[in-house]
């Protein structure tokens, strides 16, 4: 959208995007903390809370505004995992393809 439509990225667009993240990454770090609250071998609330402002400050420099939180990245197997791009359904090449079955299928009364 910024590419397209660069006046609408305006200065309260920014803050609000900025707010957007911020919001995220705290209800992303709650979830954490419920889920990772009694302790998980390798994988702290911490570190979950820093990766997640890492990647809020690596979306932040995408759009070209500053980054939010200057945290580095605690887990870097992640960078393996990294968000793949998202792209237009049709215009995806396809990659799988489902087998058909032969046969014939029945269907008794109780079904």
């Amino acid at each position: 959208m910024r590419e397209e439509e660069p006046d609408l990225f305006d200065a309260e667009m920014a803050a609000q995007v900025r707010q957007m993240l911020i919001d995220g990454v705290d209800a992303e770090a709650q979830f954490a903390q419920d889920l990772l609250g009694g302790g998980v071998a390798g994988l702290s609330v911490a570190d979950m809370r820093s990766y997640l402002e890492h990647v809020a400050d690596r979306r932040m420099q995408r759009l070209g505004l500053e980054p939010i939180y200057g945290s580095s990245n605690p887990l870097a197997f992640m960078e393996l995992q990294d968000v793949p791009e998202l792209s237009n359904f049709f215009e995806r090449k396809v990659s799988a393809y489902q087998v058909g079955v032969t046969g014939s299928v029945g269907f008794d009364e109780d079904f």
